[in-house]
């Protein structure tokens, strides 16, 4: 294979790999908007991924042909008023000024307590596959969304917390090469 050739693979396995976690993170949203408090989004958090998760919502359905999507649909109307909700509020605390969260920022867990954030957006996936088990024999095309979408959100959640401890852990290697370089310059130019 030439270097153009693998070059081409590689761009095409990078697409493809952004594609995928664009799905995971639309999975994701749709649940996020439930699970997190309405105020506390970014402002850039409602996005292509919310266009993407009412696309995939819409279309679900298809995939369950003889089910009845009435509750699939009832879900898809409160995500799009969770949605219009999180932008009104969004856009009023903006107009306030103060303090803002990462423009992309999903949001504070609404639930489990004083638990550390990340924790609790960990359990989050979870509470969503009980509700899906609970649903089953109820609403069978929601809980296949949900037990999916919950697949999603847990993707989602592990790859941001791995995403993180890189960036952390590449913050401290800078810190401690900039402190060796420092103390190098300080000796050369004989300074404590």
């Amino acid at each position: 294979m030439g270097s153009n050739e693998w070059g081409s693979a590689e761009a095409n396995g990078r697409r493809e790999t952004h594609v995928l976690l664009f799905v995971i993170r639309a999975l994701a949203c749709s649940l996020e908007v439930f699970l997190h408090q309405t105020g506390t989004f970014g402002a850039r958090y409602l996005g292509a991924q919310v266009a993407a998760a009412m696309g995939i919502l819409f279309i679900f359905p298809i995939f369950g042909e003889g089910l009845d999507p009435t509750d699939l649909y009832a879900f898809f109307a409160c995500f799009i008023v969770l949605c219009v909700v999180i932008k009104g509020r969004t856009d009023i605390r903006q107009q306030r000024g103060g303090d803002e969260p990462h423009s992309f920022y999903n949001g504070t867990p609404r639930f489990f307590g004083r638990m550390p954030e990340q924790t609790a957006k960990l359990g989050e996936p979870f509470m969503v596959w009980i509700a899906a088990a609970t649903l089953a024999e109820i609403s069978p095309l929601l809980a296949s969304y949900l037990a999916i979408a919950g697949g999603g959100l847990f993707l989602s959640v592990t790859l941001s917390a791995a995403a993180e401890r890189k960036r952390l852990m590449d913050l401290h290697d800078a810190y401690s090469e900039q402190r060796y370089v420092v103390e190098q310059w300080r000796a050369k130019n004989g300074q404590p």
